[in-house]
């Protein structure tokens, strides 16, 4: 009997074109679905093909905030991480909540400065979204 086995399993070009579980993986840190997570490298590529598209439709959509990759990438190497702003806990306790080796946290109560309270800071925010912000549009 003659056992065929497979090659190894080639993973599409996603550099091309992202799929949800990919887009939700740059936008959030995590993707849909975890078979389909990228390791470090691999996010970090994406970020470099598409960043620039997506961080414009993720600003037009949700101004005042970033997608996870931004942070990853961007804001966390210029600027440092959000400001842990619950005084029960220091950057090492939250060392279990780290997505791809950052700390992102959405608790309620926040753990950790707002998107919006961090980018105005750090002076990243676009004078459209400042506009939008005024005009009541928030997280």
């Amino acid at each position: 009997m003659t056992t065929r086995t497979a090659g190894p399993r080639r993973r599409r070009d996603w550099t091309t074109e992202l799929n949800e579980s990919e887009r939700c993986e740059l936008e959030m840190g995590i993707p849909l679905i975890d078979a389909l997570a990228l390791d470090d490298a691999q996010l970090e590529l994406a970020w470099q093909r598409h960043g620039e598209t997506l961080l414009a439709e993720f600003i037009g959509e949700h101004p005042g905030r970033r997608p996870f990759a931004w942070y990853r990438f961007v804001g966390i190497p210029q600027h440092g991480e959000r400001r842990i702003i619950d005084s029960r806990f220091t950057r090492e306790d939250l060392i279990s909540l780290e997505l791809h080796g950052i700390l992102d946290t959405w608790m309620i109560p926040p753990l950790q400065e707002s998107q919006q309270e961090y980018l105005r800071r750090c002076g990243e925010l676009t004078p459209d979204e400042l506009i939008a912000i005024e005009g009541g549009a928030s997280w």
